[in-house]
Parts: C-alpha cells; sequence; structure tokens
C-alpha cells in the first residue's frame, strides 16, 4: 500500500462545511425537497441586503459560501416561490431583495453554520496533522488544499462512507486497502478518525449524508438550463442492491439494516420528485 506520488482534485474549499450545514438543516417532512434549499438563497440575500440579487448572483455566492451548487435555473424557482410567499420581493429586471419575514427562518441555519465553521477548521487541521505524523514523506500531496481531497474522496466513496456511519454496518465495510496516493492517505485517516475519534468521524459522516442530499441537484458542469420534463431515469434494482451493500444472499447481519435501506429508498424517491419540481 505504497503511497504514490500522484494528487486527487476536488471543488471547493468550503464544501465539507457547506454539506454539514445542509445535513443539519435537512427537513425530510418538508412539502418539497427544493424547500430545504430556500434558507441558502435567503441567506445570501440578507448578506447582500440592501443589494439585490438574481438567480445568477445569488447561485455564485452560494458557490462561493457553501460550496455545492444549485443551478441558476432552480434558484430562479426558489426565488419565485419565496416572492409567492412574501419573503422576498421581486424587483425589476428578475431581480429580489430580502424581506424581514425571510429573515426569521435563518436563525437555525445561521446557528449551524458558526458551529460548523469551527469544526471544519478542526477536522482539517486534523486531517493535516495525522498526515504529517503518520505519513510525513507525502505530506506535500495534501499541504496546498487538504478540504479539496477530503471533498474529493467523499465524491468518490459516498456509499461505503455512509455504510461506515451505520454503527451495525462497519464491520462488513470496503477497508481501502487498494487505494493509492492522497486518496489513500484520506482514507487512513478516516479508519483513523472511526477508531479514535468519534465525534470529527460524526461531523465528517455529516459531511457526506449532506453532499449526497446536494447532489441531486448537481446535473452536470454548467447552469441547468434546459427543462427536464421529458426526463426518465431508469433505477436497476441489482444496481441500487449493489450500492446499498444488500447484493446477494440476505446475511443475518444485514437483518436489522432494513430501516436504513427502506430510508435510503425513500430519499431517493425524494430526489427523483425533485427533478420535476424544477421545470
Amino acid at each position: 500500500m505504497a503511497v504514490e506520488q500522484e494528487s486527487l482534485t476536488g471543488t471547493g474549499r468550503s464544501t465539507l462545511f457547506g454539506s454539514a450545514v445542509l445535513r443539519a438543516n435537512f427537513d425530510h417532512d418538508a412539502p418539497s425537497y427544493l424547500d430545504n434549499f430556500s434558507a441558502f438563497v435567503l441567506d445570501v440575500l440578507a448578506d447582500c441586503y440592501p443589494d439585490l440579487g438574481t438567480e445568477d448572483t445569488v447561485g455564485q455566492a452560494i458557490r462561493e459560501t457553501f460550496g455545492f451548487t444549485i443551478p441558476d435555473r432552480v434558484v430562479g424557482h426558489l426565488l419565485r416561490k419565496l416572492a409567492k410567499a412574501k419573503k422576498v420581493v421581486a424587483q425589476e429586471g428578475g431581480s429580489y431583495q430580502i424581506e424581514n419575514s425571510g429573515r426569521a427562518g435563518l436563525v437555525s441555519l445561521r446557528e449551524s453554520m458558526a458551529q460548523f465553521k469551527s469544526r471544519q477548521i478542526e477536522l482539517l487541521t486534523k486531517f493535516t496533522s495525522f498526515v504529517n505524523e503518520y505519513h510525513s514523506e507525502s505530506f506535500d500531496l495534501i499541504s496546498a488544499d487538504p478540504s479539496s481531497h477530503l471533498h474529493a474522496f467523499i465524491a468518490r466513496h459516498a456509499t461505503p462512507l455512509l455504510r461506515r456511519g451505520i454503527a451495525d454496518q462497519r464491520g462488513s465495510a470496503i477497508s481501502w486497502s487498494e487505494l493509492q496516493g492522497a486518496e489513500y492517505l484520506v482514507g487512513s485517516f478516516v479508519l483513523h478518525l472511526e477508531a479514535h475519534d468519534a465525534a470529527t468521524f460524526g461531523y465528517f459522516i455529516d459531511a457526506v449524508k449532506g453532499a449526497i442530499l446536494a447532489g441531486v441537484l448537481e446535473m452536470g458542469p454548467g447552469d441547468l438550463k434546459q427543462s427536464l420534463n421529458k426526463l426518465t431515469i431508469v433505477l436497476d434494482t441489482p444496481v441500487l442492491l449493489s450500492a446499498l451493500g444488500y447484493q446477494g444472499g440476505y446475511p443475518a447481519t444485514c437483518r436489522g439494516a432494513d430501516a436504513p435501506a427502506r430510508s435510503q429508498a425513500w430519499r431517493a424517491t425524494r430526489m427523483l420528485r425533485a427533478h420535476r419540481e424544477r421545470t
């Protein structure tokens, strides 16, 4: 398992932070999947007040602040919906300004942001300290932008990471012994957290869950400009079972995991429903 001299690339220094904030504020009982992203739109408008925001400037500010992407078309949908709810007021030229009623719903989001800002710094500090202590010869691989490597690892290994977040599934989780380079360093760090630092490991898993929740909005590079009303998504059962770790027989160790599997299937249904709301 030698560490080869290669480097992973990632997107957004604050992606882990934004994902954790999203996970902490996500309400699965919300009327709409997209309603969970309204607070981020309101937060950006509150920050720029009294200036106005458009769907493209708000979308860009969300990317810069939270590290994940809400496509411009979706931001426009959310702004119009917030205007109908009288939380923002529409101005000429497709611009919007936050109302006082819109600020009231930002308390929980702002509290999460304050909490996770310090936890984000703590996570990055522990990651760099771990690599420097145990893999000092490869420290240069991650020193320039450690956050991007953590994010890239989540993007590539979200499902096995989620399995590690379920207590009774950790024994059958992937060991990542085949990983190389910066990816190996991150994998080793995650295993270290799992074994020795439950609090930081929990924050990291929250970021994983948030990244999965936000991933439904990322349909590819660039802004989402075309309607999706004719989009058809086919989820093949064997592929889903394999991704969830239930392919093949039904061992005794899996019998207690019915609820997580059903919960993930339910969330997938909500994601599909969100596609229709973009039109």
